[in-house]
């Protein structure tokens, strides 16, 4: 099994990355392969997310919205997505927003017929999530990572069994 995840962020903090540094090394834990392709490195080799099994978006608001250049990425790549297990993580200072956000990701994933993994994770404050040298100190945020990699692993499992 190969994840890739695919960071989308055009804020400087940087809050997306920081989480999917995150659930890189916890895959890397269990086993399991996986990449991180930032959205906003120029140098990401976007060709090669196509070839990995399951693929994490995890992506900050912008606004109600997420960002232009993943929306890009989806659109430009649409024969792809077709059947490719899907999930979304959306990065937030704002709930009601994050909300939107994911709801319009999950809507265009819908549309270009990936297997969509229900399970979603909105994260808020992120940056009080970690501490200076990048590790997680919140015990809630530990917990939903958690069952959120289960679900992903579990929806992976069962459709492999189907």
């Amino acid at each position: 099994m190969n994840i890739g995840l695919i960071v989308s962020e055009n804020s400087s903090s940087r809050s997306a990355i920081k989480l999917g540094l995150e659930l890189d090394e916890r895959f890397q834990n269990l086993g399991i392969s996986s990449r991180i392709i930032d959205l906003q490195d120029e140098d990401a080799d976007l060709g090669r997310w196509a070839e990995l099994d399951i693929l994490l978006l995890v992506t900050r608001n912008e606004g109600q919205f997420y960002s232009a250049r993943l929306h890009q990425l989806l659109i430009d790549n649409r024969i792809e997505w077709i059947n490719k297990p899907v999930g979304s993580i959306v990065v937030t200072e704002e709930m009601i927003l994050a909300e939107s956000t994911d709801r319009q990701l999950k809507n265009t994933l819908k549309a270009l017929g990936v297997d969509l993994i229900p399970e979603k994770l909105i994260v808020t404050s992120v940056d009080t999530k970690f501490d200076d040298e990048l590790k997680l100190t919140d015990s809630q945020l530990n917990l939903a990572l958690y069952r959120f990699l289960h679900h992903v692993i579990d929806h992976v499992d069962f459709r492999k069994s189907a």
